[in-house]
């Protein structure tokens, strides 16, 4: 996955399923900082799907909110789904 010291940048819209969730954590136990693209509003609108109870935005070391970076660079439709895939 990577050393201490290395950075992760973890996408997910909700940040409440296992897989992100999970790979946020090995980040974390091996001294990598975690960087959560996320929705906060979605996320802290529903529970946690994996078993720790915990979402992504509560693990990560920096959250970036995808609706207030969708807002600040004015971006929609296509240009928006282009600009997602390649933060």
């Amino acid at each position: 996955m990577g050393n201490e010291g290395d950075i992760i940048v973890i996408v997910s819209n909700s940040g409440r399923n296992a897989v992100p969730v999970e790979m946020a954590m090995l980040a974390k136990e091996k001294g990598i900082y975690v960087i959560a693209l996320t929705s906060l509003k979605h996320s802290q609108s529903v529970e946690s799907r994996h078993e720790s109870g915990k979402r992504l935005f509560e693990l990560a070391d920096l959250v970036i909110d995808m609706v207030y970076l969708q807002k600040t660079i004015k971006a929609t439709g296509i240009l928006w789904r282009i600009l997602y895939l390649n933060i």
